[in-house]
């Protein structure tokens, strides 16, 4: 009896194993190459990856000390998967961690990394999708990206693994805060002086020809003429004398 107990005790565990592989997260050791440590099992994952990390909300950058959404999700070939392992790091290097993750302790935890630099799967049951939380890291740090792995199944007694490992995304840069100056333009109305000149007023009096008559009228010109021939009937008497 003892012996048919210790059977199905052994049968059980490794049943277990065969689906779980760590069912509490990645270990330690598989945060530096973003790696999972599945010893002596061959990784027999091909083609491209079915799953995927949507960075969407990180489209215009990231500003130091905001939180982020960070959503890894199945595809249509295969909508699900057992475990994962992300974390931020510098893009310089590749190497250095970078921001941190606020995980919700149901479907994901702090990996053992880095402090809280990384996250990593509660249990290796199958998820279609995992929201998590990246706080951006400080002022100054410059593009970052994420470097990630998913594994689809896990069982070292067969031996069998299919996971894709050491994938990144594309990089975020950090958002650039301009701060503008408060600058009041003022508005100078320039007002044109009033030019107004006054045309000299150029009046050419016209002269008045007012039409002369002589002295007298008609009687005038009688008395003229009567004079005129007194006179030369004078000068003709003094001519006879003479």
């Amino acid at each position: 009896m003892g012996y048919y107990l210790c059977v199905v005790l052994v049968l059980a565990i490794t049943a277990t194993d065969q689906v779980l592989g760590f069912p509490t997260g990645a270990p330690s050791d598989a945060c530096g190459a973003i790696m999972p440590n599945h010893p002596d099992t061959p990784n027999t994952a091909t083609g491209d990856v079915p799953f995927s990390v949507n960075i969407s909300s990180l489209d215009g950058g990231y500003m130091p000390g905001q939180t982020y959404t960070i959503v890894l999700s199945g595809g249509s070939a295969n909508p699900n998967f057992r475990g994962f392992l992300i974390q931020g790091r510098l893009m310089a290097d590749r190497t250095t961690p970078a921001g941190t993750f606020v995980v919700n302790g149901a479907t994901d935890q702090q990996a053992s990394c880095t402090e809280d630099t990384a996250a990593t799967h509660m249990s290796a049951a199958e998820k279609t999708m995992v929201e998590l939380t990246w706080t951006a890291p400080s002022m100054g740090t410059g593009p970052v990206l994420f470097r990630y792995a998913f594994v689809d199944n896990y069982q070292p007694t067969v031996p069998t693994s299919v996971f894709w490992a050491e994938l990144e995304t594309s990089a975020v840069s950090e958002a650039v805060v301009v701060s503008m100056p408060t600058s009041v333009v003022s508005m100078t109305t320039s007002v044109m002086p009033s030019s107004t000149t006054a045309m000299p007023s150029s009046t050419t009096a016209m002269p008045t020809i007012t039409p002369t008559s002589s002295p007298g009228g008609a009687t005038g010109l009688l008395a003229a003429g009567s004079t005129v021939v007194l006179m030369l009937l004078l000068s003709s008497i003094i001519s006879l004398i003479n």
